[in-house]
């Protein structure tokens, strides 16, 4: 959605009518920036929106998986210089992997300066605004748009989204009339149709459950929740620093822990540590595998209010003991 506007309001710049113009020359030349672990699905949407993947620009990332502004700028500096249109730069607060929060504040201050449509992806994080602890959802107010996904940190059914947007007149650029469904007079008379708000016509009413949790939970409640997990997650990285054959990848910034076993001398880490993996699953013991640097590591996304320290340890000893079979000194 938010790459869908921000490239029609690009073209309108430059007088383009989105709905009648097909796209052309001017728009192979549109860039979209994001981190080199922000979500796959932004290569995606701009291959669905006829931009291509190569519209997409990777940025490195410092060692806290966020984005390097020096970088960013000199990207931009580059890209401009050889012709290319700055459209949107998206921000992500709560990356898949390690949880890290992008400098929201100071891409914000980026975007605006080259007048690029400044999306947050809070998609994981965004629960956090319920969290006044955290210091960073302050910013998110900067942004044209966000997502959250109340499936994630806010324990809501799948699927249960939210697309927020910093001015209504950008949405109704979606809407289409039509003579049975809603009809120009009953919006002038101020009769609410939710088709004006969405790509979707017909869809449920997701929103209720979300309104239940809130009546039923408050602002303190669902803020104990969050920051509990918040602990029990730092907790969690105190306990595998601790540990002489576990490397912690990131400091947590949300729930996320990437970590992997390193078997004593010279043996293939990788391999070990996806029969690791493998070996749980066999045991009923699900956990995460991903890749930093072409290596393998395990991962950790504790989302469960209930969960203890005591639970996850059980989970780390079981690691520990499938890594010792697999490297042979069990």
């Amino acid at each position: 959605m938010a790459i869908l506007l921000a490239r029609d309001i690009k073209r309108q710049q430059y007088n383009i009518n989105s709905r009648r113009e097909s796209l052309g020359e001017l728009e192979s030349k549109f860039r979209i920036y994001c981190s080199s672990v922000s979500h796959f699905t932004i290569e995606k949407s701009a291959w669905l929106l006829g931009l291509g993947e190569q519209s997409v620009v990777k940025l490195d990332v410092d060692r806290q998986f966020k984005i390097d502004l020096k970088k960013f700028q000199e990207q931009l500096v580059k890209d401009i210089s050889n012709n290319f249109i700055p459209i949107c730069v998206v921000s992500t607060a709560g990356t898949t992997d390690y949880g890290s929060v992008d400098p929201i504040q100071e891409i914000a201050e980026i975007a605006k300066e080259y007048r690029m449509w400044h999306h947050i992806d809070a998609a994981y994080g965004g629960a956090m605004i319920f969290n006044p602890k955290v210091r960073w959802t302050r910013y998110l107010s900067l942004a044209n748009s966000i997502t959250i996904d109340l499936h994630k940190m806010l324990f809501q059914p799948i699927s249960s989204s939210l697309f927020l947007c910093n001015n209504k007149e950008y949405i109704q650029n979606l809407n289409f009339e039509s003579d049975y469904l809603n009809r120009k007079e009953d919006f002038e008379v101020g009769m609410k149709n939710l088709v004006d708000k969405s790509l979707q016509t017909s869809r449920r009413f997701d929103s209720l459950k979300f309104l239940i949790t809130i009546q039923g939970m408050k602002q303190s409640g669902i803020e104990d929740i969050l920051q509990g997990l918040l602990d029990l997650t730092r907790a969690v990285a105190l306990y595998l620093k601790g540990l002489d054959q576990i490397e912690l990848l990131n400091e947590p910034e949300l729930s996320s822990l990437v970590f992997r076993y390193k078997p004593i001398g010279n043996k293939d880490i990788d391999t070990i540590n996806r029969k690791i993996r493998l070996t749980l699953m066999g045991e009923g013991i699900i956990i995460g595998e991903t890749r930093f640097n072409g290596n393998t590591f395990l991962k950790f996304t504790l989302l469960n209010p209930n969960a203890k320290l005591e639970d996850i340890k059980e989970v780390i000893n079981a690691v520990l003991n499938a890594g010792h079979k697999s490297s042979g000194i069990a």
